[in-house]
């Protein structure tokens, strides 16, 4: 008996190929080109020629070259009607029910209906019945008799407005007409000793001072550059009542005004918003 030595192979695998490809591959490896294709019958390989965007493939002779597609022709077939290349569509598909429905006669303006195994137009019905909502009435013509708000009230109901009438929400939850557009007079609850102005409020405020000497009109909040502010201020039974303003009232001459010491004195502060200034004027003393 005798034993044979096979040697182990040398560690590391075959590293790419190299060289000139052939066959029907062109360049060099490791990264040939395509140069022809091999069909089931005829030639062993069609060379594959010039081949320009969007054309298709057509065989010409032993090669493969790139041709322009030609459009469809003749007369078209079933659910088309008309001839190629722009047949009409004449027929629809139905998931269930007739293969093919018919398209028949449809006029501007209607609706598709289904008549038997056609497709037809018809005129769309009106709707009917009592409107709800914020409407009121009857379809197909119902009234407006509402308008919802982003906030607060869901729906403001509309009352009269005539012709040339401005729409406020003068009356609760309702919008009705005026002819002069303003706002309601406020009257503005002293906090301790100070007077607080939401000008989201309106445009006039009325404040009366209690019993005490000191009393402030803080700088209101909301404001609008360009309004115009009033507050109507009624001085306390002992007369006594000082007022001091917050540092967005601006004054003429930069000197505040003092507020008339006479037992139910009613003065009046006017201002304009200009940015954060308020630019004010004092009249005293009404009777």
């Amino acid at each position: 008996m005798s034993l044979v030595f096979v040697p182990f192979p040398a560690a590391g695998g075959g590293g790419p190929p190299t060289g000139a490809a052939g066959g029907q591959l062109s360049g060099t490896y490791p990264n040939p080109s395509v140069a022809g294709i091999t069909e089931t019958a005829g030639p062993t390989a069609l060379t594959v020629g010039a081949i320009g965007a969007g054309q298709v493939l057509v065989r010409s002779g032993a090669n493969i070259v790139g041709q322009a597609g030609a459009a469809p022709s003749g007369v078209a077939g079933g659910q088309l009607s008309g001839t190629y290349p722009n047949p009409a569509v004449a027929g629809i598909t139905t998931t269930s029910g007739p293969t093919a429905l018919t398209i028949g006669a449809i006029t501007a303006g209607q609706v598709l209906v289904r008549s038997g195994a056609n497709v037809i137009g018809q005129t769309g019905a009106a709707p009917t019945g009592a409107a709800g909502g914020d409407l009121s009435g009857t379809y197909p013509n119902p009234a407006v008799a509402a308008i919802t708000t982003t906030t607060g009230p869901t729906s403001m109901v509309v009352g009269a407005v005539s012709a040339n009438q401005w729409i406020q929400n003068i009356a609760g939850n309702t919008l009705v007409g005026s002819s002069q557009l303003y706002t309601p007079l406020q009257t503005i609850a002293v906090a301790v000793t100070t007077f607080n102005t939401d000008c989201n409020l309106g445009n006039v405020f009325a404040l009366t001072a209690g019993v005490g000497a000191a009393w402030t009109m803080a700088n209101p909040t909301n404001v609008e550059t360009g309004g115009t502010y009033m507050w109507v201020i009624t001085q306390n039974a002992a007369g006594n009542g000082v007022f001091t303003f917050g540092g967005n009232f601006k004054w003429p001459g930069g000197t505040a005004p003092t507020i008339t010491q006479a037992a139910g004195a009613v003065d009046v502060i006017t201002v304009v918003a200009h940015g954060t200034d308020l630019l004010g004027v004092h009249q005293a003393s009404f009777s």
